[in-house]
């Protein structure tokens, strides 16, 4: 019998999310291509390069695809999840090299991940500074 919870199965896989991210793009690709609702949208911030939102499997890879082109050697520190029901939080650090300036990445950022029957239905990325990331990749 099965003893984990909603919330603990949804951590679960947001960590399984992270892991993946670490090893590789493909093994990321293959985790939301296993992991992503057709209803899926993710909301990144409307003045960012990559803003806009993103809808289902090709909307998070086609996101997925346009930070790591403009943002390089991506890796996250300091990484926390806490979830409740539904609803998975993430807080961490951002470090990277903006392809176009050379210039370093290193941002908090905190998300939130909806769940529904065990499929992300929903990610929403809050930057701690989005004109920050502007001025790091040239726009500002």
């Amino acid at each position: 019998m099965d003893a984990q919870s909603p919330a603990e199965k949804n951590k679960a896989v947001v960590a399984q999310f992270f892991d993946a991210n670490d090893r590789s793009f493909d093994d990321l690709v293959e985790m939301i291509k296993a992991t992503v609702d057709p209803d899926f949208v993710v909301a990144q911030a409307p003045g960012l390069p990559y803003g806009g939102d993103y809808r289902g499997v090709e909307g998070y890879l086609e996101v997925q695809e346009k930070i790591r082109s403009e943002l390089l050697d991506l890796s996250v520190e300091d990484l926390e999840i806490v979830a409740e029901g539904d609803t998975v939080l993430t807080m961490f650090r951002m470090l990277g090299t903006s392809s176009s300036t050379g210039n370093k990445y290193d941002m908090r950022q905190v998300e939130v991940w909806r769940f529904r029957d065990g499929k992300l239905v929903s990610l929403t990325p809050f930057y701690y500074d989005t004109h920050e990331i502007r001025k790091i990749v040239g726009l500002a």
